[in-house]
């Protein structure tokens, strides 16, 4: 009976993927645990995402507000028409979210996003407003 190493297998998957048959997309994800780390005393954290469907032009935006404690303050998630890139939904869920906060009355918040872009932005006004 024939025994596999892991060097067969990793022999095995470079002979398939030059074979051309293969893509990063066969490939199984790996799990990625992520939990949510609470911001600082007294801060409101609030998470957004944005979605763009580049073909139909369309998105859609949500965002999760949460306190220091973890509790589930307010959500929001809707449907976005003539979206001209990812950047614009993700920002679009930065303004609900943002509206809802000044709503609220809310001056201690920080924003997590998977936005690069809006992460700098972001971060750029929050230096602003500090000066």
């Amino acid at each position: 009976m024939a025994r596999h190493t892991k060097r067969d297998a990793t022999a095995e998957k470079r002979d398939y993927m030059a074979s051309g048959q293969w893509s990063q997309r066969n490939e199984p994800k790996k799990k990625m645990e992520q939990k949510w780390k609470p911001p600082p005393t007294g801060t409101l954290k609030i998470n957004t995402d944005g979605a763009f469907f580049e073909a139909q032009h369309t998105g859609g935006w949500g965002f999760a507000i949460r306190n220091d404690h973890g509790v589930l303050l307010s959500v929001g998630a809707g449907n976005l028409e003539n979206v001209s890139n990812p950047q614009h939904a993700e920002a679009s869920a930065l303004q609900q979210a943002t509206n809802i906060v000044v709503q609220m009355g809310c001056h201690q918040v920080m924003f997590e996003t998977d936005s690069m872009v809006l992460n700098i932005v972001v971060e750029t006004v929050t230096k602003w407003r500090t000066l």
